[in-house]
């Protein structure tokens, strides 16, 4: 009976209107993974989530076998960094309101590329914990202004835009412990996340340099 009552609800135009809608809805996320300034928005995402994710998982192994520091406390990186993460982005939207955008992401990578330099070259623990700080600090409000640069994107529906771009980002996040284990291989730890930084580092220029059209 509830089926009978259900089916004699519907209204086949309403069907029929809901079908179309869900073909645009598609059209629209297929125009969004084929929009190159949403890739490029993914990609510099991917760095981002890359960087904190190669701290996530080999920060703590980083201080206990490059710093000998205790196990016990070996996670003091990654906290110090999430600290300084939320602080950070809770101030996010009055830096980005007094310095634009761009040079948010800029001056971001740079800071926290110096986190990294401190992190691995200071012979005091104190300094390499600034370091996780500053990697912190820097990267906190990279990753909102490149969510907010594709939400803006022209003639992309925003929420798809931001679907894709968090999708690439998140991978990174996912891909970064693994990408480093792989170097780690063939190289050492510190080289690795020297090279994490350095790739930092390249994305902010390149964000800088780029030409995003917005709305």
């Amino acid at each position: 009976m509830q089926s009978i009552c259900l089916t004699a609800g519907n209204d086949p135009r309403k069907s029929r209107f809901k079908k179309g809608k869900g073909r645009r809805r598609s059209y629209s996320e297929k125009s969004a993974w084929s929009n190159h300034l949403v890739w490029f928005l993914g990609a510099m995402c991917f760095v981002a989530f890359l960087s904190e994710g190669a701290i996530l998982d080999w920060g703590a192994l980083f201080l206990r076998d490059n710093k000998g520091m205790d196990k016990a406390f070996a996670g003091a990186g990654y906290a110090c960094l999430s600290i300084a993460m939320a602080v950070m982005r809770l101030a996010g939207d009055r830096i980005i309101s007094q310095v634009n955008s761009k040079s948010v992401v800029l001056y971001g990578s740079i800071i926290a590329f110096f986190g990294y330099m401190c992190l691995l070259f200071a012979p005091w623990i104190s300094v390499t914990l600034l370091g996780f700080v500053m990697i912190g600090a820097g990267v906190a409000n990279i990753v909102p202004v490149f969510f907010s640069a594709a939400g803006s994107l022209r003639n992309v529906n925003s929420s798809d835009a931001i679907s894709v771009t968090g999708t690439l980002g998140y991978a990174g996040q996912l891909a970064g412990p693994a990408v480093l284990g792989v170097l780690e291989n063939h190289f050492t730890l510190p080289i690795s996340l020297f090279r994490t930084g350095v790739l930092l580092l390249l994305t902010g220029v390149i964000y800088r340099m780029a030409k995003v059209n917005n709305r």
